[in-house]
């Protein structure tokens, strides 16, 4: 079973007070009203149709986030941006600490259109070393003789001394699919309705966060160089020919 959520505050990372959108207060009193909410919400695939798993989610598209039509055309400049994920990755990063790893928020459908619940845990990395330098991970273990990174050729690749933990989704288990709730005992319904508001709320966040950098940043182009190497034929000088 999932691990009891914390209840976080809603406030928005980047400074602003987000208002609910995705989060609806639960009276957690009364048993209808929790097997009600939890059986209404919204839910969408863990992996594709074909396996009929799903769970709670909500439809993030643009159309979908409440904003004002002067927003639309600066959104999708700003989502072809690499700093668009700050929208996002704090707040999941966060939602998954606070499940201690038992679950995680991640995007599904073919736009990745909507953000989903998903059971998930902490396991081993099998990398057992790195770069420091440009922070490469590599599996084999750093000696004297073998420690040149493999993509900065740098050598300065050294051995963890803690193996890093990596969070792994489990796409194709679905979250109380097609569960009607009615053996549950009031315990558990309480600790799934916290679950499921603390990913609501996060949701929230993202949409606070994403509509604030449409606010306070402006989109520009930026030109910039890419160094290549490639391999090329350079014919031999009359002396250097046998």
């Amino acid at each position: 079973m999932l691990w009891c959520s914390r209840i976080h505050n809603d406030r928005c990372p980047m400074g602003n007070a987000a208002p609910p959108f995705f989060y609806r207060p639960v009276d957690s009193r009364s048993r209808t009203r929790m097997v009600d909410f939890l059986s209404q919400h919204f839910r969408y695939d863990t992996m594709n149709g074909w396996n009929r798993a799903t769970s709670y989610a909500h439809c993030v598209k643009l159309a979908n986030l409440g904003m004002v039509a002067s927003d639309y055309d600066k959104a999708y400049d700003v989502l072809q941006t690499d700093m668009a994920c700050l929208a996002w990755r704090p707040v999941i990063h966060k939602f998954a600490e606070a499940q201690a790893g038992r679950a995680t928020i991640d995007f599904n459908g073919r736009s990745n259109g909507y953000l989903v619940l998903y059971e998930s845990q902490y396991r081993n990395s099998e990398h057992r070393s790195y770069c420091t330098a440009c922070g490469q991970r590599n599996f084999q273990v750093a000696t004297p003789e073998n420690c040149q990174c493999g993509v900065c050729r740098s050598m300065s690749r050294v051995n963890y001394a803690v193996p890093p933990r990596e969070l792994v989704i489990m796409p194709g288990q679905g979250i109380d699919t097609s569960e009607d709730f009615v053996d549950w005992p009031r315990w558990r319904l309480r600790e799934r309705v916290r679950l499921v508001q603390a990913f609501d709320r996060a949701c929230d966040r993202v949409r606070a966060n994403f509509i604030d950098m449409i606010h306070r940043y402006d989109v520009v182009d930026h030109d910039y160089v890419v160094v290549k190497q490639r391999k090329v034929l350079v014919k031999r000088s009359l002396a250097a020919q046998p």
